[in-house]
């Protein structure tokens, strides 16, 4: 349900879950998170609200991937700024050698890719 909420941008519905104390870093079967989803779709407000109720803001997917590889991939810029801010690291890899720059770069997000080098 939690992963859902993220998914479509129910914050008042992951409140209440948060409530209820449901494991804010479940996985689903591709081991993406809640907090993966909100940055992949650039849901600010959710990827704020899971980060300052404890979500691990560094957890990896079955494939490696991070919070800030989704949003840089993405182009959500303000959600990379916020993740990196509350700790997210930069230089982590995904289980292809492939860090956050490299998906800015692909999706050629050249506001993200010089964000990220400054």
């Amino acid at each position: 349900m939690l992963i859902f909420a993220s998914q479509y941008n129910h914050l008042d519905t992951i409140k209440c879950l948060v409530d209820l104390k449901v494991d804010l870093n479940q996985k689903d079967k591709t081991g993406s998170t809640p907090l993966m989803y909100a940055s992949q779709k650039g849901y600010y407000s959710i990827v704020q609200y899971l980060i300052n109720n404890g979500a691990n803001i560094n957890e990896i997917n079955n494939s490696g991937l991070t919070a800030l590889m989704y949003a840089s991939l993405y182009g959500h810029i303000s959600t990379v700024g916020y993740l990196l801010f509350k700790g997210a690291f930069i230089d982590q890899k995904d289980h292809e050698g492939s860090t956050a720059l490299f998906y800015a770069i692909s999706s050629k997000r050249l506001d993200i890719v010089q964000y990220l080098i400054n």
